[in-house]
């Protein structure tokens, strides 16, 4: 993952950005390694969690050759899981299934059933993790582990632009409490408006730079950087770069509010 080790070449002068309970923008070059449960041996960072006021947590993990979970991870009752291959290859499992896995591919593991992976290749194995606790919707069971592969999703136009597309991860049918999407962004695309909501967002940069509005300011996030999107947070992003600006983004989704 790159942590720095060693003494700093520069004054320490990082592009973070944390305002607590509204919104974050957090760049690798200041992630830190974190011991979890059973993933030994693998470069942890926690992105966001509760102590930032997100209501999920979404990991970073980099996992070594021959190296992967030692026992399920996400097992707890009433836990759904989201794991998605960045760089790497290897195995996602759960619920007795085992998928061989590339850079696009990913997981959704059912409340409470967990998941495993392991790092089948020789150059080390990067997944995008999210935790969270499932809201169960009367009436509707809860849903299935699903498996797919970007590549063969087929996108939607942004509201109608052709220079914004949305590819739709996970079933959208009324079980579902989580949305995860991908979002791609050819020069000059944007938003068609800025978007104030009561839902939240993780999002991880794939590829590309883009200006993103949050709350009040401007800021640059490009390749590797994190950001995190609280509710009722102004929002709205512009490619910027030569190239496209691409982000995984999740979302909570068709759940009424408790009051």
């Amino acid at each position: 993952m790159g942590f720095q080790t060693g003494y700093p070449t520069d004054i320490l002068t990082p592009r973070c950005v944390v305002k607590h309970g509204n919104y974050a923008v957090i760049p690798k070059e200041g992630l830190c390694k974190n011991e979890i449960p059973f993933m030994e041996d693998c470069d942890v960072s926690i992105l966001s969690s509760p102590e930032l006021g997100s209501k999920f947590v979404f990991y970073k993990a980099e996992v070594p050759a021959g190296k992967g979970t030692s026992a399920p991870w996400g097992r707890e009752e009433g836990i759904e899981c989201f794991a998605f291959v960045y760089q790497g290859k290897g195995t996602l499992s759960t619920g007795g299934n085992t998928y061989h896995v590339a850079p696009g591919m990913y997981l959704y593991t059912a409340p409470g059933e967990g998941m495993e992976f392991s790092n089948t290749g020789e150059e080390p194995m990067t997944l995008l993790l999210l935790r969270q606790r499932y809201k169960p919707l009367k009436g509707y069971d809860a849903p299935k582990s699903y498996f797919g592969n970007a590549a063969e999703v087929v996108p939607e136009n942004l509201f109608g632009m052709e220079n914004v597309q949305r590819y739709f991860l996970l079933p959208t049918d009324m079980s579902m409490d989580l949305g995860m999407y991908i979002f791609y962004f050819q020069p000059g695309g944007c938003h068609t408006y800025a978007e104030t909501h009561k839902q939240e967002h993780g999002m991880y940069v794939l590829d590309g730079e883009g200006a993103y509005y949050l709350d009040d300011n401007w800021s640059i996030s490009k390749k590797d950087d994190f950001v995190w999107m609280g509710p009722y947070c102004p929002q709205g992003a512009y490619c910027v770069g030569r190239k496209p600006y691409i982000y995984l983004l999740s979302k909570d989704c068709n759940r009424d509010i408790d009051v």
